[in-house]
């Protein structure tokens, strides 16, 4: 079954009402994996196009805590698959743009900063990125990586040593690569990169809603 955009259901239905429908164990395991979710990094894919990558990059970032996937689709349709995601496209928030520039619009207007990946003169190692404020973390196309529009709006840049003769991963082994670096230095650094409380109780109401509605 290929992931399509999710629709939430309006409900005035209280989380205290919702939670009775849920066992003791699975209400205490939603609330351990709210407490390790971030907004404080975000991930960006722009014009992915291989169902494998597309389902493998949800998966990677459900698994290291981002809840928040930004899909920049133009001519090429974000097609991912739910069984190679394994349920991740659930519980992590895809939002869908039709231009590069839109989704950079929107990410900067909530103080994000915008790290491309590409073997740039000026990248820095993914373990080295500040993150003293939010970053984006930018990833492109298979077979040309990112758009000239998406380095050129980039507010910087990281890439992955490559030592081989080959010059490049494949982009979702990139992904689990950075994501991996970042998330470990975000963790055990000072940063409050934690879901606020209110989000937290907002995805809380969600997220049980797709329990029961399963």
């Amino acid at each position: 079954m290929i992931i399509k955009p999710a629709k939430i259901k309006k409900t005035t239905t209280k989380i205290d009402d919702l939670i009775t429908h849920i066992s003791p164990s699975k209400l205490e395991r939603m609330r351990h994996v709210l407490a390790q979710r971030t907004r404080h990094v975000t991930l960006v894919t722009e014009e992915m196009h291989y169902p494998y990558n597309a389902s493998a990059v949800i998966r990677s970032a459900e698994c290291f805590g981002i809840q928040d996937i930004h899909i920049v689709q133009k001519r090429n349709a974000f097609c991912a698959y739910t069984g190679i995601a394994r349920g991740s496209h659930k519980w992590t928030t895809l939002n869908y743009y039709r231009s590069t520039q839109d989704c950079y619009a929107h990410l900067k207007e909530k103080g994000y900063r915008i790290v491309a990946t590409s073997p740039h003169a000026q990248a820095t190692l993914p373990r080295d990125i500040s993150l003293d404020t939010k970053i984006a973390l930018v990833f492109g196309n298979e077979a040309v990586g990112l758009s000239p529009e998406a380095l050129a709006m980039a507010d910087e840049f990281i890439a992955i040593p490559m030592l081989g003769f080959t010059e490049s991963l494949n982009v979702s082994v990139c992904v689990s690569i950075c994501l991996y670096d970042v998330m470990q230095k975000l963790r055990t650094g000072s940063v409050a990169w934690q879901l606020s409380g209110t989000e937290q109780e907002q995805l809380l109401a969600y997220w049980v809603r797709i329990a029961i509605d399963k």
